[in-house]
């Protein structure tokens, strides 16, 4: 998938002077992302927890628009301010952000609720939706003057619970709801507020979990079987809808929760 700068046809790169946050970037969906958006003509500041990670991405990301990271915790209130500090001084705004950053328990093994220990529980919850909210609460106030997008990652677990995964549901479902208060508080603002609901992704966190299983091999093929298409989404699908999202092209489309799914949830 490829979003270069060709004005062959007479359009303009979808994120054409735009800035744009990216957070957790430095592996799968956020690593495409980081690419995508760049190659949209965004000027792209990510973070990612692994600096060195981030930096490979940058490294890959050579698209028509500026690509400028740095290490940054989603929970940190601190580093969320100096991304958003460093995003919008040279050009005094925030176009776009995508919270792609988040962690699963579904990489872990499985456990039902009573079997979770209080670390998972509040790991996940802090990451997921915390991490959402502060990020969130870092960049809104560079958006009030001109308008602007937000993108928050939920999970088809967000629409359909699965098995074994409390802690990873629950805060999808609340990074869903989130969003939707974001929607309706912002938009006389300009601001628009949608997720996206991935399902199961060619990451290494899932397919960490699968080749934790006992039979790798039979569970990849029944995941894959789950889905209307027959397959995995590859990163670069599920970022593509995000940049859909914080593009001009979405301008009518705020509180939505698309499942980017492969037809996951339409059974």
């Amino acid at each position: 998938m490829n979003f270069d700068r060709s004005t062959a046809t007479g359009r303009r790169p979808l994120l054409e002077g735009k800035v744009v946050v990216i957070t957790g970037v430095g592996q799968g969906i956020g690593r495409a992302a980081l690419r995508l958006f760049s190659e949209a003509g965004a000027t792209v500041f990510g973070c990612d927890l692994d600096l060195d990670a981030a930096n490979h991405a940058a490294s890959e990301a050579n698209g028509g628009g500026d690509v400028l990271v740095m290490r940054g915790d989603v929970t940190s209130e601190s580093d969320m301010s100096e991304l958003a500090e460093r995003a919008s001084g040279p050009h005094g705004r925030i176009d776009a952000l995508y919270n792609n950053a988040g962690v699963g328990t579904i990489a872990d093994v499985p456990m039902i609720l009573h079997d979770t220990p209080d670390g998972i529980w509040e790991t996940t919850l802090r990451v997921n939706v915390t991490g959402t909210f502060v990020t969130c609460r870092a960049v809104l106030p560079h958006m009030l003057e001109h308008g602007g997008a937000v993108v928050n990652v939920a999970s088809v677990y967000a629409l359909v619970a699965g098995s074994a995964a409390p802690a990873y549901i629950a805060s999808k479902g609340a990074v869903v709801a989130l969003t939707r208060s974001i929607a309706v508080d912002y938009a006389e603002y300009g601001i628009r507020a949608n997720v996206i609901c991935p399902g199961f992704t060619e990451t290494a966190m899932v397919l960490g979990y699968v080749d934790k299983l006992e039979d790798p091999a039979a569970a990849r093929a029944e995941i894959d079987a789950a889905h209307l298409l027959g397959r995995l989404a590859k990163p670069d699908e599920i970022a593509a809808a995000a940049l859909w999202l914080c593009s001009d092209a979405a301008s009518f489309v705020t509180g939505a929760t698309l499942a980017v799914d492969g037809g996951y949830t339409s059974r």
